[in-house]
């Protein structure tokens, strides 16, 4: 048994674990705050809009076959591409529609032209990929109101965009917008990608419809959680 010491540290060392666990994952949802009256996102704001904290060594293959290296990074703001140049300068990724695939660092991406997004392969349970495509959404607008004072407003159609990447894009109101970033997750199938719900499921496993359906009842998948669908896909695999 444990001596009183010993259980101390490790359930410290288990507790800062949690926390370190938490705030990673908290990290990936930080919301990014825009404002007409700003001319760029300010330091802290400007490195959320990345899926990397720093640009990796990566890899793009084209349709045609050729392949090109490069320090690339994505830009989950715009939904951009970007790498870095001999000048060290940040370029966007011209011609996205000829990209086959591309990797940045260990992770592995394939362009969706029908949903025009970029997705990133989490895992292969047989002939079907799973795949996430990240993505900042707008999630609230502030307009400016009485004594300078911002409050929300469920009116969307005034704002239509923001500064990112160098690259400035217009408020066409007061106030600001404010985003964050949202996961959804698909599958592949004969005809390109899906999302992954329970419908799209069923009619890429259409011999096992039955056995999924009392699967996906029975564990209560949610199909908006990544582990859930790792699960489900894994199961698929096995019948």
């Amino acid at each position: 048994m444990l001596s009183s010491r010993l259980y101390k540290i490790v359930a410290l060392l288990c507790f800062v674990s949690l926390v370190n666990c938490y705030q990673l994952k908290a990290q990936k949802k930080d919301k990014i705050k825009v404002s007409a009256a700003e001319e760029s996102l300010d330091a802290s704001q400007n490195g959320k809009v990345y899926l990397y904290p720093s640009f990796m060594n990566g890899q793009v293959r084209f349709l045609n076959g050729h392949t090109a290296s490069a320090k690339l990074n994505y830009n989950m703001l715009v939904g951009e591409v970007v790498f870095l140049d001999k000048n060290a300068d940040t370029l966007a990724l011209d011609n996205i529609l000829t990209v086959e695939s591309l990797k940045i660092g260990e992770d592995l991406f394939y362009y969706d032209p029908k949903g025009k997004s970029l997705l990133k392969t989490l895992g292969k349970y047989g002939e079907t990929m799973l795949l996430v495509k990240e993505r900042y959404k707008l999630l609230d607008t502030k307009k400016v109101g009485a004594y300078g004072l911002e409050s929300s407003s469920s009116s969307q159609t005034s704002i239509k965009d923001y500064y990112a990447d160098n690259t400035s894009y217009k408020l066409n109101s007061g106030g600001s917008v404010i985003y964050e970033v949202r996961e959804d997750y698909f599958l592949s199938d004969q005809k390109g990608y899906v999302l992954a719900t329970k419908a799209s499921v069923l009619r890429l496993f259409p011999k096992h419809k039955n056995a999924l359906q009392k699967f996906i009842s029975d564990q209560k998948v949610n199909f908006k959680d990544e582990s859930d669908l790792k699960k489900l896909l894994s199961y698929c695999s096995s019948l």
